[in-house]
């Protein structure tokens, strides 16, 4: 994280600023301080932060109007804008959040709940701007090469080795752009897990292109309680790519819920499934092409339960026993996108003991195991993957596949990810 970022508070208490500057000293941010509406709109002006804690009740011009003045700037798309209030401003947060406020921080802050909402919102800041900046180069390319090959076609004949050589060029450019792209992904994907005394996982992730649609998340939500999900969109390519990190953002927003008193609850995995829905369709980021297939799981380590909901993801999660027995996880559910409306997606709990392991994976398994796999009836292709587990031969088989389909056809068909959760305690 980037320690020269500009944190700008605004917040009529002087209490507030020492409070949160003291919460987040070991970050060393900038900061920016302001104590009414107008003073926050000139800072503001004068000094573009990369976040803003906004207080709504302020005086001069309140915090609605504030977020009003920096959405006719057209700023909201750039500055992240974390709402600070009071557990009884209900009917604030909702309006604040209908303005294009990016989330809300209940006061006072929890130290943990500020740092990780702010670290999460700058580092979303920060992708979003490497991609638009991306999109931009490669439309300017594109653009480019469109009105030098117009410009010349009646020459084509007499310029076409060096034109060919042009437009090698712009492609490997291009390319480069789309593996930087790639990167900024892959840098998504956890590196660490958590809580690892209690469970262990193991994961791989081969797209088929430098981008690709599939993507995976393992992440603390509490003491006791990991969130973890595997998701396959539709299509491959930077458009797939930019939806996964809507999904990440979705789910890391909607993972808690403060109901009092600066307590919570944990959302179902149901619910979270119901609401990245509506949110999907609601801000066409599918644009009716593309869809979401995906497992998204609550596993309590101190009950050893775990809490898993699909969204038509046929590639279903199997568990395997410590007897050497597996199950496997299913639902009749539809993708993410496909419908408007709440879905029904349902809740299943399995209990965990010792030794059992967890196998969430995406549809790229099966094209890696099976030639034309969407002509092999679904069971057989779930008996497969069920022996392989039991072999302890599921990441050596696929690591074996890999290299061999690449040897015979250059690249995978599709993306292949596995996410494998084992319990130790």
């Amino acid at each position: 994280m980037n320690n020269s970022n500009y944190i700008l508070i605004a917040d009529d208490n002087q209490d507030m600023h020492y409070l949160i500057k003291r919460m987040l000293k070991d970050r060393n941010y900038r900061f920016i301080d302001t104590y009414d509406g107008k003073e926050t709109l000139d800072k503001i002006d004068e000094i573009k932060p990369d976040i803003i804690l906004l207080d709504l009740r302020m005086p001069k011009m309140d915090g609605l109007l504030v977020l009003e003045e920096i959405e006719k700037k057209g700023l909201l798309n750039e500055i992240p804008v974390l709402v600070l209030t009071v557990i009884s401003d209900m009917e604030l947060k909702i309006k604040a959040l209908e303005m294009g406020a990016s989330d809300f921080i209940t006061k006072p802050p929890n130290p943990f709940e500020l740092k990780a909402r702010i670290d999460t919102y700058l580092k979303l800041k920060n992708i979003t701007k490497q991609l638009k900046s991306y999109s931009q180069k490669l439309e300017k390319e594109v653009d480019k090469r469109t009105r030098e090959l117009k410009r010349y076609v009646d020459k084509l004949e007499s310029m076409v080795e060096e034109k060919v050589g042009v437009i090698k060029e712009k492609n490997e450019e291009l390319r480069h752009s789309i593996r930087s792209a790639g990167s900024v992904q892959r840098s998504l994907l956890p590196t660490t897990f958590p809580l690892s005394d209690y469970v262990k996982f193991t994961a791989k992730h081969i797209p088929c292109e430098d981008v690709g649609g599939d993507f995976y998340d393992v992440f603390r939500i509490d003491e006791n309680n990991i969130g973890l999900f595997i998701a396959d969109v539709s299509g491959h390519g930077v458009p797939s790519a930019m939806i996964t990190i809507f999904l990440k953002q979705e789910i890391s927003y909607r993972v808690k819920r403060v109901v009092k008193d600066g307590q919570y609850v944990i959302t179902k995995p149901s619910s979270i499934l119901n609401d990245i829905n509506k949110s999907f369709i609601n801000s066409n980021i599918g644009e009716g092409f593309f869809y979401i297939t995906m497992v998204y799981a609550i596993y309590n380590i101190k009950e050893k339960l775990l809490t898993c909901s699909i969204a038509g993801h046929h590639a279903l999660p199997i568990i395997k026993k410590s007897n050497g027995k597996t199950d496997i996880i299913n639902a009749e559910s539809y993708p993410i996108g496909w419908f408007e409306g709440d879905l029904n997606y349902q809740d299943q709990d399995y209990k965990l003991d010792t030794g059992d392991i967890l196998l969430l994976y995406t549809d790229g398994v099966f094209d890696l195991l099976f030639d034309n796999y969407k002509n092999i009836d679904l069971n057989k292709r779930l008996s497969m993957i069920e022996e392989l587990l039991k072999k302890n031969d599921l990441m050596r088989r696929i690591n074996r596949e890999v290299r061999r389909y690449i040897e015979k056809n250059g690249k995978l068909k599709d993306d292949v990810s596995i996410l494998i959760m084992k319990v130790l305690k």
